[in-house]
């Protein structure tokens, strides 16, 4: 595996053909299916300053309680017929829960899957930050116990963007949108379509 010096933290075991991820993202880094599985084994943020990228086909195993930050952005370009998966770790019980995804971003920051599954975890999406700009498109949240996309830890929202996506098996709210106490800023939250039917389930 070759990753820039100073980005994420990964080793490969061959005869298991993982890329373990230890550390942070800390420069532009791209996650390539011939690389991955990648195992993320503990919290890791991505910096922001940093883009990870992560192409059509790869896997993202996420251990338990193990949450990945973006105070950066995150981008994910899978395809319909190689989409881009985050999962609980290869064998683990349906128990084993890994947390979801933490948006802190700035201004410069974005969280944009494209063609992706979020599989089996607490919270798919939880934003932190009312800054920068979230976009879930042609994607499929399922099986988390508590919320597919949550609101909850900012006064404010950045614009969240949810296009021809699936919830599904949420314990919870699909989509929770319920800012702290005090929140002024007006919440910008667009579902297309904007009623029930094919693209916009909850099941």
């Amino acid at each position: 595996v070759s990753l820039s010096p100073t980005a994420a933290a990964a080793t490969t075991t061959a005869d298991v053909d993982v890329t373990f991820v230890e550390s942070g993202i800390t420069t532009n880094t791209t996650w390539t299916p011939a690389d991955g599985p990648y195992r993320v084994i503990q919290d890791v943020e991505i910096d922001p300053d940093a883009t990870l990228t992560i192409e059509p086909g790869t896997t993202v195993e996420i251990a338990e309680d193990t949450t990945v930050t973006v105070s950066g952005s995150l981008r994910t370009d899978g395809t319909a017929a190689r989409p881009v998966e985050f999962t609980r770790s290869d064998g683990a019980a349906a128990d084993r829960r890994w947390e979801g995804l933490r948006y802190n971003g700035t201004d410069r920051s974005s969280l944009r899957l494209r063609q992706t599954a979020l599989v089996g975890g607490t919270a798919g999406i939880t934003v932190a930050s009312s800054r920068g700009r979230i976009a879930l498109v042609d994607s499929t949240v399922r099986d988390f116990t508590t919320a597919g996309l949550r609101v909850t830890e900012t006064t404010g929202t950045p614009s969240i963007t949810v296009r021809g996506s699936t919830f599904r098996d949420i314990g919870d709210h699909a989509i929770q949108a319920s800012p702290s106490a005090g929140a002024t800023d007006r919440a910008s939250l667009t579902a297309t379509p904007d009623t029930i039917g094919a693209n916009a389930t909850h099941t």
